[in-house]
């Protein structure tokens, strides 16, 4: 599955080279969140699997990291490569990129050997104390998304480089709090890291609404980077500490759906808040 999910996510960028119609763009879009959704859930369930349960917060926390660095680098550096090599080979580097991926599946086992339990997701969440779990990771992620979507809108165009720089110390802070989340759960509990990581997330977030001071919202943005990756981390571990070892793609999964389907409603708000705010925000003309 997991090779599926790379040639999902890395193939149909070659498709852009043939045309970039909206309808084009769209599907690419769609099918590359496919390869990403099987990614997401089978790579955590993998890590998840093949770490003792007393190493499975900091393992989980690794993973945050090598997924989040490569991100924190790549979105910036993709910005600045369209205008030194061409969206065509840009587009080339992505797919070349994803694909690479299945060269490092070799090392990794074929399948795991326990016995299956079909369990509907939903089902499952409300059995196995999940459901706590679930909410809470999905509130915090559709909070980052909506702080990500929103604050280049709330802030003036001559301002827009502190909103980067914002967005910047957020993505920065979140891998890094997974890692020492997950090393700290593994010592005394994710339970009782949680409300503490929440309480962060919660004042990162509430700190944005002092938009005209650039020092509340760098601040903000850390914090809630901080709280947010933390708790991510802290929701997982709980999650795959209450289930049986079969059901941990379910378990990865869940949150997974809850948050995306949240999300895609809160941005379905993104039209009218782009239109209303587009005096504030400098069109770029090529």
């Amino acid at each position: 599955m997991l090779g599926l999910g790379l040639v999902l996510l890395g193939a149909p960028s070659l498709v852009l080279l043939g045309s970039a119609s909206l309808p084009v763009v769209l599907a690419v879009c769609i099918v590359r969140g496919a390869g990403l959704a099987i990614l997401v859930v089978g790579a955590v369930a993998l890590v998840a699997d093949l770490t003792p349960p007393a190493r499975r917060g900091e393992a989980l926390g690794v993973y945050g990291v090598a997924v989040g660095v490569p991100a924190v680098i790549g979105l910036p550096l993709g910005v600045y490569l369209i205008d030194v090599i061409g969206f065509g080979a840009l587009f080339v580097l992505a797919a070349v990129a994803s694909l690479a991926g299945l060269v490092m599946l070799v090392g990794l086992p074929a399948r795991i050997a326990v016995e299956e339990q079909h369990v509907k997701v939903l089902g499952g969440v409300r059995r196995s104390g999940l459901l706590m779990p679930t909410l809470v990771f999905a509130a915090v992620t559709v909070a980052a998304g909506i702080s990500v979507t929103f604050l280049p809108l709330a802030v003036a165009g001559d301002r827009q480089s502190m909103v980067a720089s914002a967005l910047l110390l957020q993505a920065i802070a979140a891998p890094a709090a997974r890692w020492l989340a997950g090393r700290y759960a593994d010592r005394i509990g994710p339970a009782k890291l949680l409300a503490p990581a929440l309480l962060l997330a919660a004042v990162g977030a509430g700190s944005l609404i002092f938009l005209p001071s650039p020092i509340a919202i760098l601040i903000g943005s850390t914090c809630f980077g901080a709280g947010f990756g933390a708790a991510q981390n802290l929701t997982l571990t709980l999650m795959y500490n209450r289930v049986e070892r079969s059901r941990y793609g379910q378990t990865r999964s869940a949150p997974s759906g809850t948050s995306r389907t949240t999300a895609a409603g809160a941005s379905a708000h993104w039209p009218s808040a782009r239109s209303s705010a587009a005096p504030a925000i400098p069109s770029r003309s090529r």
